[in-house]
């Protein structure tokens, strides 16, 4: 049986696994990273594809691989262009060159936040709509899929809501930018803002637990939360998706509720907008990337496009 890798890498760690649209998934694993350079993330790419080879060994025809990278990706040449500031040393990689000179297969690169975003648009009978995609991780990644192609803009750099200007002049963002959505609202700054108004170190999940029983920490969420749904409120404005998809690490989360998040969002919309969105959280969690990968993985080879 033909299968396909799907490869998706973040901030601080890697997620891969294999399948086809016929069975699913087949393998889905997750391995941590320590953020220390190219190198050592083609060390982790090398581990993760021999680790799919492996266990398709006598079972499985792995026909491709598809690869999810933060940043703005050159689609054609697989080179990361630029905005990847969550990895060092990241922009000018060219992982597709990489992986194919190691294992002689077709490879593709596509921005992550599109993989989860084109991901979530093949399941649920989706893949024929539009569907605005929102990460909420080590950054904060978007993705706009419609009539099942990925937008990519004209020089690969669409829909990067994460560094979108909230706060003119305010916080500097690892993008070089004053303000970014991202510098308040992604896990670490979240975390770091808590730990510096309590005193007290907490990870996000911890955060969320106490969220309805704690003022300060309900304060830092609900203000980010605000912010997030201001930026995906204009970009329903601009863009009229029939879905919107929150996904990324925080949904990950036992006690992420997407409700006050999606209240946000639609307190910046007017009723005829509230009245035709859908606001979900990802049907695939944090698996989104990955299958987008496997998906998108398929139908290229599917179509030629390798």
């Amino acid at each position: 049986m033909d299968v396909f890798a799907g490869l998706d890498l973040g901030g601080s760690s890697l997620k891969f696994g294999f399948g086809n649209k016929g069975t699913g998934f087949l393998s889905f694993k997750r391995r941590k990273h320590g953020n220390s350079g190219r190198e050592e993330i083609y060390d982790l790419l090398k581990y993760a594809v021999t680790d799919i080879l492996e266990n398709c060994s006598g079972k499985y025809s792995l026909r491709a691989i598809a690869l999810g990278s933060p940043g703005n990706i050159q689609n054609t040449t697989g080179e990361v262009l630029y905005n990847s500031p969550n990895l060092k040393n990241w922009v000018g990689a060219n992982p597709v060159r990489f992986l194919s000179q190691k294992f002689n297969l077709p490879v593709l690169i596509e921005n992550d936040a599109n993989l989860m975003t084109f991901g979530e648009s093949q399941a649920k009978s989706r893949d024929k709509v539009s569907l605005l995609g929102i990460t909420i991780g080590t950054g904060i990644g978007s993705g706009f899929v419609l009539n099942n192609s990925i937008y990519h803009g004209d020089s690969y750099a669409a829909l990067e809501l994460g560094h979108t200007i909230v706060v003119p002049g305010g916080k500097k963002c690892v993008c070089g930018k004053l303000g970014c959505l991202e510098a308040y609202t992604a896990i670490p700054a979240l975390e770091k803002e808590a730990e510096s108004v309590t005193g007290e170190k907490r990870n996000i999940a911890q955060m969320l637990k106490i969220y309805q029983h704690n003022n300060d920490i309900a304060r830092i969420i609900n203000n980010a939360y605000d912010k997030i749904g201001l930026v995906i409120a204009n970009a329903i404005t601009v863009l009229d998706p029939k879905y919107v998809i929150i996904g990324g690490g925080v949904t990950e989360c036992s006690a992420f509720d997407i409700c006050p998040l999606s209240d946000s969002i639609s307190k910046y919309l007017n009723s005829y907008q509230n009245g035709q969105i859908h606001i979900e959280k990802a049907v695939l969690k944090n698996r989104a990337g990955v299958w987008g990968a496997i998906t998108l993985a398929e139908d290229s080879l599917t179509k030629k496009l390798f």
